[in-house]
């Protein structure tokens, strides 16, 4: 048996399926998801975080590329060095890892986070709380690291969501994209799990190219909207 953090991949598995199906009713039927690969989570040591799967994702019944679900254990995150080096930055109040190194977007036109389910980390008989989800998204000013925007729940909410306090809702929050007046946001940026909140979380990925706009209206269809 695969953990992250102590909670056994298996735990996600119901969660990932039933979340996916919300998210498809949500868009009444436009988006659909291979859930079945999506449940299939695999390490991923040679990644900035602790396990991922692909699926493959439909918008209108076309297949417009791979829905990438990804597990991350406390300080997980997506930064690498393939657009700037650590050594080359001041990391601010973040741990200096180049899992936290802001990653350009420029292969990507518009990409959205979906919070799938969240478990406390170092639980073993843990029940994922389906839709909570918190994340850090991570930019530049000048040349430190710092946050530019919370990807799924405030972290208040998300801390009652896991104590079974409040109930959580499908979120999709655009991790990069373009506004009404043309202007591009968060580019670059890496997405973290800040290990002050103690979670597993799982979450999904959809990104599409430049050459891909035509697809552009899945973001709204699934409700997605800017970082807070």
């Amino acid at each position: 048996m695969y953990y992250v953090a102590g909670v056994p991949f298996a735990a996600f598995a119901d969660p990932i399926h039933t979340a996916l199906t919300r998210y498809s009713e949500r868009s009444d039927g436009r988006v659909t998801f291979d859930r079945d690969a999506a449940t299939q989570l695999r390490e991923t040591p040679e990644k900035p975080n602790t396990a991922r799967s692909t699926a493959v994702m439909r918008y209108l019944g076309e297949p417009v590329g791979s829905f990438v679900v990804i597990a991350f254990a406390p300080g997980d995150g997506t930064g690498d060095e393939s657009a700037y080096k650590l050594s080359d930055l001041r990391t601010g109040d973040y741990p200096a890892h180049t899992k936290n190194v802001p990653r350009s977007k420029k292969a990507v036109h518009t990409e959205a986070h979906l919070t799938i389910a969240a478990a406390t980390a170092g639980r073993a008989d843990a029940t994922p709380v389906l839709f909570a989800g918190s994340q850090q998204l991570l930019g530049l000013e000048g040349n430190t690291i710092t946050r530019i925007g919370t990807l799924g729940q405030n972290p208040a909410d998300f801390h009652h969501a896991l104590g079974g306090r409040i109930s959580a809702d499908p979120t999709t929050t655009l991790t990069v994209g373009y506004r009404a007046s043309g202007e591009r946001f968060a580019d670059p940026h890496a997405v973290y799990n800040h290990p002050g909140l103690s979670a597993v979380q799982v979450c999904g990925f959809i990104a599409l190219a430049p050459d891909a706009v035509q697809h552009l209206g899945l973001f709204t269809d699934l409700g997605a909207r800017e970082p807070r």
